[in-house]
Order: structure tokens, then C-alpha cells, then sequence
């Protein structure tokens, strides 16, 4: 894990030394207005907290609620709802990612794209999307006359999430070939739950 850096602020006569992530959350707590909505588990449709804005979350990542034994993570957020949903475990199959749409994916050689984009089997290819990953084989489908793209993943990936940007790269994993903003993201298993309105 990257090691966090720290900076020391004067409070009255005081010196308070706090972390750059503290900071940082201080720091947009005041420009940004709090905006609290409900915390969902979307395995059972039980409201199990309240948080005071969806960018405080990272779909992946621990969603540290107090006072629950078993530690969650955030699975989806809902911008209309200003709703966070979230499942227990690491290891929950709905954390994990099978595939990806890009609606709008651009190659960087607009006019030759590998062919083998458009056939029925797809184009073997290598993929990015955090930025520490390593390159993830996947199997690439095109769709004629539009610049969407899916990407079916070899081996489901942990936090993917819609807005991140998919990066592909040739059979080989050295070329890059083109990058899309991920408009869709479908995981190893669904879970739909009516939370109300």
C-alpha cells in the first residue's frame, strides 16, 4: 500500500499533525455540502446506514460502516437515488466484473481496427483499467457502424465501475490500441432489489 503523507497545521497554540487523506477530506468537506442518503445492503434491501455524499465512496473499496461484525464494500451507487449499495465480504461474486460496455471507445487507428473485433469469436486482447493493474486478458467485441465496444474479462476484475476508462492493448499486450470510458459494468453474478422508491 502507498505510504500516506501527512502535514502539520496550527490550531490555536497547538500543532496538529494530520494525514494527507484527512486533509483532504477536511479540505472538500468545505466546499462541497454535505448530501446524505441511505447505505443499502443489495442483498437484502436493508437500509444499514446513512452517508453524507456518494463521493466520500469508491465502488471496490471498504465501505467502513461502524458497529457491523462483518466488513463491506461498496458495489454500485445510484446518482439518482443518492443511494450507496453495498455486500459483505471480499470474496461477494457481486464485487467482481465479467464484463464492461463502452458506448463510445476510440481507436487510436480510427480507420484500420483489428478485424477480428467485428467476428463472432472477438479480438484477443489485453486490457487496463486501474491504473496499477496489471494488463487483464480479455476478448473484445465491436459493433459495426458505432464505436461501442464489450469487453468480456478472462478473470473477473474487483472494482470496476462505470466513468473509469478501459485501455486496450494488442494481442501481445505492448500496443495500445485505443481507450473508452466504461458506460456499463456487469458482475460475475446480479442481484436486483427493490429498495423502494
Amino acid at each position: 500500500a502507498k505510504k500516506d503523507t501527512s502535514a502539520i497545521f496550527s490550531v490555536g497554540k497547538f500543532l496538529v499533525k494530520i494525514s494527507s487523506k484527512a486533509h483532504a477530506n477536511i479540505c472538500q468537506a468545505s466546499y462541497i455540502p454535505p448530501k446524505p442518503g441511505p447505505i443499502i445492503d443489495l442483498t437484502t434491501g436493508a437500509k444499514i446506514h446513512e452517508h453524507s455524499g456518494l463521493w466520500n465512496y469508491t465502488i471496490g473499496q471498504g465501505a467502513r460502516i461502524p458497529g457491523l461484525k462483518e466488513k463491506t464494500f461498496v458495489v454500485r451507487k445510484d446518482v439518482e437515488k443518492n443511494t450507496i449499495y453495498i455486500v459483505s465480504g471480499r470474496d461477494n461474486p457481486l464485487l467482481r466484473t465479467r464484463r464492461i460496455h463502452v458506448d463510445k471507445f476510440s481507436f487510436i487507428w480510427t480507420d484500420t481496427p483489428p478485424k477480428e473485433v467485428y467476428d463472432a469469436s472477438g479480438y484477443r486482447a489485453f486490457v487496463k483499467v486501474l491504473h496499477k493493474m496489471q494488463p487483464a486478458q480479455c476478448t473484445v467485441f465491436g459493433s459495426r457502424g458505432t464505436d461501442s465496444v464489450t469487453i468480456d474479462f478472462d478473470e473477473p476484475l474487483v472494482g470496476i465501475a462505470p466513468g473509469q476508462v478501459a485501455v486496450l492493448y494488442d494481442t501481445e499486450g505492448e500496443w495500445c490500441l485505443g481507450c473508452g470510458a466504461i458506460t456499463d459494468s456487469i458482475p460475475l453474478e446480479t442481484q436486483d432489489v427493490d429498495c423502494g422508491p
